[in-house]
């Protein structure tokens, strides 16, 4: 999984991060893959895979018990307002 990740991560212009204020979740886009599965890492931790297992997004629920909401802030933008392309 590790490789896999690292691959993903390859081109950092790829890599989008954002935060929505509304549902506190901050959101890490690894790349432009398309989300298919979800696996629960940690408690309040979701990484999205594409149809070959790789890491593509990782949302943070209450994001800002891990971190404050000023720094949470920072990374406000509009995929933040996106709803989770696995949202059936």
């Amino acid at each position: 999984m590790l490789r896999m990740l690292k691959d993903t991560l390859r081109d950092e212009d790829d890599m989008k991060i954002a935060y929505s204020r509304t549902a506190d979740v901050l959101t890490i886009r690894l790349g432009k893959g398309r989300p298919v599965d979800s696996r629960d890492i940690a408690e309040g931790v979701i990484v999205h895979l594409d149809k070959r297992g790789v890491p593509v997004e990782i949302e943070i629920l209450d994001a800002t018990k891990v971190m404050s909401a000023r720094e949470a802030l920072r990374y406000s933008d509009p995929l933040a307002g996106q709803k989770s392309r696995l949202a059936a």
